[in-house]
């Protein structure tokens, strides 16, 4: 039975991805990522690592101990972000759409809005639901956040240290087991890799959202690279991390903007008046 509450969850559902999709398709950002970097296929059913090794050893350690920085990077659910994150906050901004996600120290409010809807929603941290991790769950039947990892090796990425982790094998032999029982989907990962590090001192707050942000089981540190294949055997590069560099910030690159009109969910803050009237007449629908 469709209760009350239950039409609630499931008009905000609609309402948060038919913004994205508005905004622009997961499937054209998929495309532009595979023209970037073809998958690479794994026929093998051993647990043996998806990560591109050629940052291996690349590159020296220069950013270990440093506590504010900026990162590009891409994944398959946002597209391209920018992350600020310091001991003053962490701010992401999606340079697709301009979608911002900001939650400044004490790190219990978050903040998300858009300059070009004019729209902001504010709320609390465990009240709050990423777009993006919400979209591949929805639209995909596709989530990581339960994923169990260990880590296997320990290594470089992009000038900092970083932990290598994957799905042990007695965790693959179950997920093996559950897509045969029908509870996992021919889309959901067979294999998961994710590259971490904790050597950015960063507040564990910070990274936190980050994970939360993707959709990601958390680990120490900020999450870097994920790639992970299916049970149909695609490989997926789902987050990489292009740039990472110190940067020096000031309280007002964490402030949330005061002259923005106020909407009751994060699904809203991509909509446009035109789009808005274009959603209730869907939802009229339903």
């Amino acid at each position: 039975m469709l209760t009350c509450r239950n039409f609630r969850l499931v008009r905000l559902a609609i309402i948060s991805a038919a913004a994205l999709l508005l905004a622009s398709s997961i499937e054209i950002n998929q495309s532009n990522q595979a023209a970037a970097g073809p998958a690479s296929s794994n026929k093998s059913t051993t647990n043996k690592s998806t990560t591109n090794k050629s940052t291996s050893n690349a590159t020296p350690a220069a950013l270990d101990g440093n506590s504010s920085f900026r990162l590009l990077q891409h994944s398959q659910p946002s597209g391209e972000d920018e992350i600020l994150v310091s001991p003053l906050g962490i701010k992401v901004t999606n340079l697709r759409n301009n979608y911002v996600s900001l939650l400044p120290k004490p790190f219990t409010e978050v903040y998300s809005y858009n300059a070009r809807t004019k729209k902001i929603f504010h709320g609390p941290l465990n009240d709050h639901k990423s777009p993006y991790a919400h979209s591949m769950a929805l639209l995909k039947s596709v989530t990581f956040d339960d994923i169990k990892t260990t880590k296997f090796k320990d290594d470089t990425y992009k000038g900092c240290s970083a932990a290598y982790s994957n799905i042990p094998k007695e965790v693959m032999v179950q997920r093996q087991k559950d897509k045969s029982n029908g509870d996992l989907v021919g889309r959901a990962p067979r294999l998961f890799e994710m590259v971490t590090s904790s050597k950015l001192n960063v507040p564990q707050e910070a990274a936190h959202f980050l994970y939360h942000y993707y959709g990601l089981p958390e680990k120490p540190g900020l999450p870097l690279q994920v790639e992970y294949t299916t049970f149909k055997g695609q490989t997926h590069h789902y987050l990489t991390t292009d740039k990472i560099e110190a940067k020096s910030f000031k309280p007002s690159d964490f402030a949330a903007p005061s002259n923005l009109t106020k909407v009751k969910n994060t699904g809203e803050v991509m909509l446009d008046d035109d789009s808005a009237d274009s959603m209730k007449l869907m939802i009229m629908d339903h």
